[in-house]
């Protein structure tokens, strides 16, 4: 399960919006937004690729998208 909050609120701290999420992890606006209210699994690979591009460090990457 993702932690939405934490997220959200990274995804804000950057500047950035959940289009250029989308994109960056290529899905449409759509379906990263159910994969980030969790209504969609997030696969590794588009957790990977979010992480990667909002510099979310291996140490923390449990902490955003394996919340209890």
């Amino acid at each position: 399960m993702v932690n939405t909050n934490k997220l959200k609120g990274l995804i804000r701290e950057q500047q950035k919006t959940q289009v250029d999420c989308a994109m960056a992890i290529g899905v449409k606006q759509a379906p990263f937004c159910q994969k980030i209210n969790n209504t969609r699994e997030f696969w590794l690979k588009e957790s990977r690729a979010l992480a990667n591009y909002l510099q979310i460090d291996d140490s923390e990457f449990m902490e955003y998208f394996f919340a209890d």
